[in-house]
């Protein structure tokens, strides 16, 4: 038997297997900018808030819009407007950035469905906005979390968008997993994913909490109220869900943990970015880096048995010697795996990590450990919207960053520009894999194209909020320092001292 070269390409085709697209990564992110909340004066306000945010794609005249959390002693819902990306800015002064519109004023949506302790305590919780479909009308599903909640208490209901009529469903629990893993954090499950893997199943949600007790690493669990009815009874168990990430506890000796888990590390949000065929699930936290204690801020340990110190020692709980505000990337296709029950919950890891210092406005101390709270994403246009903690005097701001919107190959170049040193800034612009006067000749011949095509903020080196010559100059000192003070190099008609 003969095959004819048809039948041969046929039979490659079927017996080669496709590449899988790797996950998105740090690489892929590009910073737009931040803009600031609205001065609107309302008491538990936009102040000591940013616990959750949730895009609405058909907000605001269809522009697009998110619903955002209040001061955390009462978790209290608005809507604002967001800035075109044209206008958002880089400028590290809260004054110079563009300020979101209030489209609909706080309401506390949990009224008469959760009942605060009172207890002083922050609370933790989060939005998702599901649009109408499949038989479902629009709403805004969203969770409310105490910090000590050690019996299983139903945290997820949903309501009307529109927050003048609120029409509450809920609340509900999710199986027979603890409060401490599940009602905290949430974010919209891509339906092409969500339809392969799991379906129906459109939102997920999680928590963690420092200390392991809810886990030794963040968890996700995707659940589907309609599937357990139109809406579910209140303080009924949703029966349809399905864990995705479930870590162990540490402190009781298991191995099942997340790699480089500390006790004091905090993840507050979670995104899941899609970009055509590539995808990943960030976590929004952060890191606690070197030694960790469970005690007081100064390094002062607790003993039980001993009497607490006095109130000028602060709080007690779990500290590092310093911490980093960080986003954490998980691979869909290993979540999968979990979902169709060929990977353990606990076996994912974080295939990269992003550290996100550089795009903080506040200044913070190393003992300042909470600095970054929800996150959600837009995926028509790409954009991943982050919460920093009282990043505007006492008022939380947001960051904005394009996904799979990284730099492209600058004419002349040999590829795509580098970040060689993950500051956010691609100092490699030729693509060749190092750092060199190249990469400074070709961006003064290719000045103009990069302030027209490129992320501003990827190559603005001075931070000023534009290209301009300036950047130049800081390239050149920065890949040759030892030319900085006694070489002068001509790139056309410029020259450098």
């Amino acid at each position: 038997m003969h095959l004819r070269p048809l039948s041969v390409v046929l039979v490659l085709f079927l017996i080669i297997p496709f590449a899988e697209a790797a996950p998105l990564g740090p690489g892929d992110l590009a910073y737009l900018g931040a803009f600031r909340m609205p001065g609107d004066g309302t008491e538990y306000g936009f102040p000591y808030g940013g616990g959750g945010l949730a895009f609405r794609p058909d907000g605001d005249g269809g522009r697009g819009s998110l619903f955002v959390m209040g001061h955390d002693q009462q978790n209290r819902v608005a809507e604002v407007s967001i800035p075109e990306a044209s206008d958002l800015s880089i400028s590290t002064d809260p004054e110079d950035l563009p300020e979101a519109q209030l489209i609909q004023p706080f309401e506390d949506i949990k009224a008469g469905i959760f009942q605060d302790s009172g207890d002083g305590v922050p609370k933790s919780g989060d939005l998702a906005y599901l649009a109408p479909g499949g038989g479902r009308g629009a709403r805004l599903y969203f969770s409310f979390a105490e910090h000590f909640e050690y019996e299983r208490t139903a945290r997820h209901a949903s309501v009307s968008p529109d927050l003048s009529n609120l029409d509450p469903n809920g609340p509900w629990l999710l199986g027979d997993l603890p409060n401490f893993a599940t009602d905290d954090y949430m974010t919209i499950v891509p339906d092409a994913w969500a339809r392969v893997n799991a379906p129906g199943h459109l939102l997920a949600t999680g928590r963690f909490r420092e200390g392991s007790l809810g886990g030794s690493g963040p968890s996700l669990v995707l659940f589907a109220p309609w599937l357990d009815g139109n809406p579910p009874v209140p303080h009924s168990t949703l029966s349809h869900i399905v864990p995705l990430l479930l870590y162990e506890k540490g402190y009781e000796g298991s191995p099942n943990v997340i790699n480089g888990y500390r006790d004091a590390d905090e993840w507050s949000g979670c995104a899941w970015l899609t970009v055509q065929n590539r995808s990943a699930v960030v976590f929004a936290g952060t890191r606690a880096r070197g030694d960790c204690w469970y005690g007081w801020a100064n390094g002062k340990r607790y003993i039980p048995g001993e009497p607490d110190p006095g109130p000028e020692f602060g709080d007690r709980g779990w500290w590092a010697d310093s911490f980093e505000a960080v986003l954490l990337f998980f691979d869909p296709d290993e979540l999968a795996a979990v979902a169709s029950g060929r990977l353990a919950p606990h076996a994912p890891q974080p295939v990269s990590e992003m550290v996100l210092e550089p795009f903080l406005l506040r200044p913070r101390g190393e003992q300042e450990k909470r600095r970054l709270g929800a996150a959600t994403y837009d995926p028509s246009s790409r954009t991943l919207y982050i919460s920093e903690f009282r990043g505007d005097g006492d008022s939380f701001l947001i960051h904005a960053f394009r996904a799979g919107g990284g730099p492209e190959m600058v004419p002349g170049g040999y590829g795509t520009p580098r970040d060689l040193d993950e500051d956010g800034r691609f100092e490699d612009v030729n693509g060749n894999g190092r750092a060199d006067f190249a990469d400074v000749t070709l961006y003064f011949k290719q000045m103009a194209w990069i302030a027209a095509q490129e992320p501003i903020a990827s190559f603005d080196y001075n931070g000023n909020g534009r290209i301009d010559f300036a950047d130049l100059v800081v390239l050149f000192h920065t890949l040759l320092p030892q030319s900085a003070s006694n070489v002068r190099a001509s790139v056309g008609t410029v020259v450098f001292a």
